[in-house]
């Protein structure tokens, strides 16, 4: 079985669960976080990706969206590194 993880802070709550499940040999066990420095979650049959830290909302954007933007820019980050491992 394939199975992907995807968390801003990987391992987070799921690293225990992707170690576990990828005792089972029949299974590919992928991750992908944000991009930290000196991070890795380097267990026995997991592999794991990272995606760059999205840029930072200008000072021009209204304070009460900033957030949403942020988000909006990590999951485009998400999604070029889905692209790329999909290649």
């Amino acid at each position: 079985m394939n199975i992907l993880f995807i968390h801003q802070n990987f391992p987070g709550q799921f690293g225990k669960l992707a170690e576990k499940l990828a005792e089972n040999s029949e299974n590919r066990v992928v991750t992908l976080g944000e991009k930290k420095k000196n991070k890795r979650f380097r267990k026995p049959g997991v592999i794991d990706y990272w995606y760059e830290k999205p840029s930072i909302s200008s000072s021009d954007t209204h304070a009460y969206l900033r957030l949403m933007d942020t988000n909006v820019r990590r999951g485009q980050e998400v999604y070029r590194a889905l692209r790329a491992l999909r290649k």
